[in-house]
């Protein structure tokens, strides 16, 4: 079976997305050479921008729940998000510290 007629008339040539006006445009091709659908998809498109700092939504409001575990480790301000675990390390050290002191002394010959 011969699909040419099928594939001229009527599948998709192309789907462009402006991110300008939130709106898609598909091409379809047709036996009068192309026709254009443009959808607009504004209220399904919510548009930020990220980095490794920071998320802007455009017209809403992101938020994040701190969970209650973080027990300040975790805290917000106008600054952005900080997460505080120098206390974490410092009790680390003074346990690995205490660790090796006790192998030492277990090795000491009196």
């Amino acid at each position: 079976m011969d699909a040419t007629p099928f594939i001229k008339d009527g599948m998709i040539s192309s789907v462009d997305y402006s991110k300008t006006d939130k709106q898609l445009t598909i091409t379809w091709n047709t036996e009068a050479g192309g026709e254009v659908t443009v959808l607009d998809v504004s209220d399904l498109v919510d548009t930020y921008t990220a980095d490794e700092k920071s998320i802007v939504l455009s017209d809403h409001t992101f938020s994040v729940k701190l969970d209650e575990k973080a027990n300040n480790k975790l805290t917000v301000s106008d600054n952005g998000l900080l997460v505080d675990i120098s206390g974490d390390i410092e009790a680390l050290e003074n346990s690995i510290d205490s660790k090796i002191e006790t192998a030492l002394k277990w090795h000491e010959v009196v």
